[in-house]
């Protein structure tokens, strides 16, 4: 539940996924931080972030990324609709442009700082450097989690570069860059000996390994065939 001017701190409040005013609803949120000119651009920002924030987290659910749920439809597939016409228009308006770059950057959070803390030359050096390059046994265990953050970005990338498409062109560098850093990443702890192999739980990291692996090529094909 969220306020619908939350802003102005209304005691009027609507669900967050009515199906009749939920596209409405996100876009005069959008449209009037943006316009408003009491607000300072700090501000802005900060309101125009937390809006895709709910946006990111709504869609982040793994029920909205494949087919619904047996038996019925939820608030969020039955608006899926209205939030990807809502993004469609938010990244291709040049109003949005400078917003829709830090939902891009959400997107892509794993490898935040090679995509968005270095120049253009940068990115692969800083990614090596943080990365140690040995051979000594390691733990993969301990790269689960991280494993699971980059799956997550690649599902919700298949989901939005296929809904969106050319619309976001100008930060396909970017998700490039990602998808390359994806199979480095994958790449370099293939090439490492990871302590009890033999383990269930190390066979399930490495399969899950190759899928992510598999997906961020792919991603890369869907790319250069926009």
């Amino acid at each position: 539940m969220i306020k619908s001017d939350f802003l102005s701190h209304s005691d009027n409040i609507l669900p967050l996924f009515n199906p009749s005013t939920c596209r409405k609803t996100f876009h005069d949120l959008i449209q009037g931080i943006l316009i408003d000119v009491n607000l300072s651009d700090s501000l802005k920002n900060q309101y125009a972030f937390i809006l895709i924030r709910i946006i990111y987290s709504k869609l982040s659910d793994k029920r909205s990324l494949g087919s619904t749920t047996r038996g019925r439809k939820d608030y969020l597939e039955l608006n899926r609709k209205y939030l990807f016409q809502f993004l469609i228009t938010f990244a291709s308006n040049n109003l949005y442009e400078k917003h829709f770059h830090y939902f891009i950057q959400l997107l892509l959070e794993p490898f935040y700082d090679e995509l968005f803390h270095t120049n253009d030359k940068q990115w692969l050096n800083l990614f090596h450097k943080k990365i140690p390059l040995n051979n000594d046994e390691f733990n993969l265990n301990s790269y689960e989690i991280f494993i699971k953050y980059i799956q997550h970005s690649l599902l919700l990338l298949k989901t939005f570069i296929y809904k969106l498409g050319v619309y976001i062109h100008k930060q396909i560098d970017y998700i490039i860059k990602f998808y390359i850093l994806t199979i480095k990443f994958v790449d370099y702890l293939n090439n490492l000996k990871s302590s009890h192999e033999d383990n269930f739980e190390i066979k399930r990291i490495r399969i899950l390994l190759k899928r992510i692996r598999s997906m961020s090529y792919k991603g890369l094909q869907t790319i250069f065939q926009l």
